[in-house]
């Protein structure tokens, strides 16, 4: 667009030095005649001006369009900042497919249920007695470990897997004898905050016996 304005100034310049020392218009050139700023080159300069300026503009909204295009899908990208997410757990879940199985824990290696859970033995049951000394509130607070089948999939549990038939009726399972139990205040798979509660609620090791030693944040 500058090229043009250039180029029509130089040209009226010029025709206009001419028409001076020729005395006035009619004994100008041709040239300044058919395409001085009077004449179609005028006409067409001016036009030409006209259209440069326009495609100047276009670029120009086109631009301010794309800024504001990218702006505002800028300020739609989830913000990748906030607090931090809680620790992951310390064990995986168990083996799929598994009723029982085993997984790595602040206490160790311990038996979970078939989500991951850590398991547990009460101390008020009796070995080999056939139920289950955990029923109403604490039967809600402990839930069973259970099973649909008769023989139980475990997976890395050496202690001697069985069932009973549990406080409402279904297969609750049981490690040397013992029915075993998830807490409800764990709440993902490697949580151990049900080890040593009251004194009588133990993690279980892969050979069946109990974990007595103490886990941080255990307890009500």
């Amino acid at each position: 667009m500058h090229f043009v304005q250039i180029t029509f100034r130089m040209l009226w310049i010029s025709c206009e030095r001419e028409r001076q020392e020729a005395g006035g218009r009619r004994h100008i050139s041709g040239h300044c005649r058919e395409h001085g700023p009077s004449g179609r080159h005028m006409h067409h300069l001016t036009e030409r001006r006209s259209l440069v300026k326009t495609k100047f503009l276009l670029a120009m909204a086109g631009s301010a369009l794309a800024v504001i295009t990218l702006a505002g899908c800028a300020s739609m990208t989830p913000s990748t900042g906030g607090s931090a997410s809680s620790s992951p757990s310390m064990t995986a879940a168990a083996p799929a497919g598994s009723d029982v199985a085993t997984a790595s824990t602040s206490l160790g290696n311990v038996v979970v249920d078939g989500k991951g859970m850590t398991a547990y033995f009460f101390d008020k049951d009796t070995a080999n007695s056939g139920t289950s000394a955990c029923s109403g509130q604490c039967a809600t607070l402990w839930p069973a470990i259970t099973t649909t089948s008769a023989t139980p999939t475990v997976k890395g549990v050496t202690g001697k897997i069985g069932t009973i038939t549990g406080v409402d009726g279904s297969k609750q399972i049981t490690i040397n004898g013992l029915p075993i139990y998830t807490f409800a205040n764990d709440k993902a798979a490697g949580d151990v905050t049900g080890q040593g509660v009251q004194g009588i609620w133990w993690a279980i090791s892969p050979a069946g016996d109990k974990i007595t030693k103490a886990a941080s944040g255990s307890g009500y």
